[in-house]
């Protein structure tokens, strides 16, 4: 009986130091799902409803991020609050929705989507990786429709880790420069991204867009991020991105801790393409369908 009534008052004690926090859009009351949200050198996401559940009475303060919203640091008053983030405001120039239908038009695959399988980039909770897509055609006004990608999902144990699910958010992103470095911007021309919702299989797989953009004449990034609320920040993920080898220009670029970094500068994987790929860098396997 001792036993049991220790059981239970323990239990009780982790639920009474939990902390939930719930981050809702300021101008439409909709849950913020999918945001990063950090405190004392850790980190994890929002859940669809916008929710973390934090299991320490610990944290006293936390900070919320997500492109398109303004960061907000916010101090834990209670176990369960809500918190009201603001939109960022900005135009982005060049880019336009636009109401033309996929139906009755002729699509083209641009990008790398489509090229032969060589190498395929395993994922963490919390990467991101890039691929720049030059616009096919400066002269003419073309309109995307839909991202591409090649994943690949993990049917077997691996041993001595710890492989979990992830939801995979796609994104097209401005481009920026840094000391004459062609970068993933932070800007999304689709409202943040798209999160893959389809069978959780090995293959090219096809992300439509809500409603088609115009093709920025500069080009764009396309993004993957890799998500898991609630876990760890490291922890290997059940899905990858397939590699080509197929282009000597490489456009692939990676962020684990907040920085952006073409493949060719990254250590770990200098030491991979030496060993395995005799000196050549491949590129994620990533596209997009467009339209003229």
């Amino acid at each position: 009986m001792k036993t049991a009534i220790l059981i239970i008052l323990s239990t009780f004690y982790v639920c009474a130091k939990a902390q939930t926090i719930q981050f809702i859009d300021k101008l439409n009351n909709l849950p913020v799902s999918y945001a990063t949200v950090s405190w004392n050198g850790e980190s994890t996401f929002t859940d669809e409803t916008g929710t973390i559940v934090l299991g320490s009475g610990s944290v006293k303060q936390i900070k919320f991020s997500h492109i398109c919203y303004n960061d907000t640091i916010i101090s834990i008053a209670k176990s369960s609050q809500k918190v009201f983030v603001t939109p960022k405001s900005y135009t982005l120039d060049n880019v336009e929705i636009c109401a033309k239908s996929c139906k009755k038009l002729k699509l083209k695959n641009v990008g790398l989507a489509n090229s032969k399988t060589k190498f395929g980039f395993g994922g963490k909770n919390g990467m991101m990786m890039a691929l720049y897509i030059a616009h096919d055609n400066v002269n003419e006004t073309s309109y995307i429709h839909s991202i591409q990608a090649c994943l690949d999902y993990i049917n077997e144990k691996i041993k001595n880790r710890n492989v979990i699910d992830a939801e995979l958010r796609f994104d097209i992103r401005n481009c920026t420069f840094q000391n004459g470095k062609r970068l993933p911007g932070n800007q999304s021309y689709i409202n943040g991204g798209v999160v893959y919702k389809g069978k959780k299989k090995s293959g090219l797989k096809t992300i439509p867009l809500s409603h088609p953009i115009v093709f920025p004449k500069e080009g764009v990034f396309v993004t993957i991020e890799w998500i898991c609320p609630g876990k760890s920040r490291n922890d290997v993920t059940n899905a990858g991105i397939k590699g080509t080898l197929q282009t000597s220009n490489v456009q692939t670029y990676t962020n684990e801790s907040g920085k952006w970094e073409l493949i060719k500068d990254v250590d770990s994987i200098k030491r991979i393409v030496q060993e395995y790929l005799n000196g050549k860098y491949p590129n994620i396997k990533i596209g997009l369908q467009i339209s003229r």
